[in-house]
């Protein structure tokens, strides 16, 4: 081995290093703050059982549904828009569960429907 090539190796090895370094701590820097969402809102309207015998599950996917858009939302939103949520109780009864999803789509104009957790419904 030259000492050309000595040199070539010993400067591959540095610009590697660097870069690697470079990219590792690129993942540690801080994200930049996300603009708050703006405009109209997308909504979401989610029928589900809040009382009655699977309230308890209603509830949880609640809760999951809100963490969710929270999240979005302090994240920008969905291109820049906001998401908003509209929860029907349906008591886990199919009518109310096609009363609430007609009310959603047809008088509340919601963006999606997220359906119930009970099969009947």
């Amino acid at each position: 081995m030259t000492k050309k090539d000595l040199i070539r190796m010993t400067l591959g090895v540095a610009f590697t290093v660097m870069m690697v370094t470079s990219i590792v701590f690129a993942g540690c820097a801080p994200a930049a703050p996300k603009p708050a969402p703006e405009g109209k809102p997308l909504v979401i309207g989610v029928t589900q059982a809040l009382s009655g015998a699977w309230a308890k599950y209603g509830e949880d996917e609640k809760m999951a549904t809100e963490l969710a858009v929270d999240e979005i939302n302090a994240d920008g939103g969905i291109l820049g828009r906001p998401l908003e949520v509209i929860f029907k109780d349906d008591q886990a009864n199919p009518e109310f569960a096609l009363r609430n999803a007609k009310d959603l789509v047809l008088s509340q104009n919601v963006d999606w429907l997220q359906g119930p957790n009970s099969t009947a419904c």
